[in-house]
């Protein structure tokens, strides 16, 4: 019977790039995603909460521009904040909790 082997360690010196994901899928720029609609004017809100992130925790927020009444904040690809569920903008310390928590 054949043993199997994996050839990570192998993988790893060769794509260095490729820790975490499929190749040729980059890593989020920053961990904190702004998707915001621009049609809706909340583009100044967004920017709002990415200089309150900034200043409160030292961490840059990514700005996504969007559509269709979208405000959502997302930690590491995952959202903490849809104001499509929550029918209301965030407040800055709701966000803060999220970033002090991971």
């Amino acid at each position: 019977m054949q043993k199997l082997t994996s050839n990570l360690e192998l993988k790893r010196a060769l794509f260095p790039g490729l820790r975490a994901g499929l190749p040729g899928r980059k890593a989020p720029a920053a961990s904190v995603a702004i998707e915001y609609c621009v049609p809706g004017n909340y583009q100044r809100l967004a920017v709002s909460l990415a200089e309150a992130i900034e200043a409160e925790l030292g961490e840059t927020a990514q700005l996504l521009p969007s559509r269709d009444g979208v405000f959502e904040v997302s930690v590491h690809g995952r959202v903490v904040f849809s104001k499509r569920a929550c029918s209301r903008f965030p407040d800055h310390e709701e966000i803060f909790y999220h970033l002090r928590k991971r």
